[in-house]
């Protein structure tokens, strides 16, 4: 999920949301985590999840799980032949449940 705007554009808002007003990833965990729980039941195997949240801002990349940013400082997004467009040391969070993405955008 990618959002670009100005300041004050209401970025935040349509991600996160507020209140009784869920955003993008309330919403599409909660779509994501029903299928899970449906995959499951219809014995079609595992699914495993990692979250992992960034902010680009004045071409700096921030990793927001990361406690210290700091020490984070020199991230760059990287193109892999196989893997794709990924961000090497970027956090990756497992979650099993809405729950844990809530618990992890609190953090």
């Amino acid at each position: 999920l990618f959002a670009y705007g100005q300041t004050g554009s209401g970025k935040s808002h349509s991600i996160l949301g507020l209140g009784q007003d869920p955003g993008l990833i309330p919403r599409l965990s909660i779509a994501l985590f029903d299928s899970v729980q449906r995959w499951k039941q219809d014995g079609q195997g595992e699914i495993r999840v990692w979250v992992s949240f960034l902010e680009i801002y004045n071409e700096k990349i921030k990793d927001l799980l990361f406690a210290d940013a700091m020490l984070h400082d020199d991230m760059h997004i990287t193109e892999h032949p196989t893997l794709g467009v990924f961000i090497a040391d970027l956090t990756e969070s497992v979650a099993q449940s809405l729950d844990d993405v809530q618990a992890l955008i609190e953090f």
